[in-house]
């Protein structure tokens, strides 16, 4: 089942039952903090432990019209827009 890939800090992912995958658009993912909470959104003490199973893996994004997008190649070309417009400046 997926969710709402929209994530915001601070704002929950609300989700029960079954297993479940979410999609991040995002390279600045660096710090996860999980927090269970009730129907209220209350944190929740557990008298017992509860064990969780995260996997994180990369993925390659792709536009609207399916068409791959490498972002590493894109930053390359920006990186190298910016030096040829730094050293048309100097000169």
């Amino acid at each position: 089942m997926r969710i709402n890939n929209t994530f915001s800090a601070g704002l929950p992912i609300v989700h029960s039952n079954a297993e479940f995958s979410a999609l991040v658009n995002s390279n600045t993912l660096a710090n996860i903090n999980l927090t269970l909470v009730d129907a209220n959104f209350v944190p929740v003490k557990l008298l017992c432990p509860m064990y969780l199973s995260m996997t994180a893996e990369s993925f390659e994004l792709e536009d609207a019209t399916g068409e791959s997008i490498v972002l590493q190649e894109q930053l390359q070309q920006q990186m190298q827009q910016m030096e040829q417009m730094q050293q048309q400046s100097q000169e």
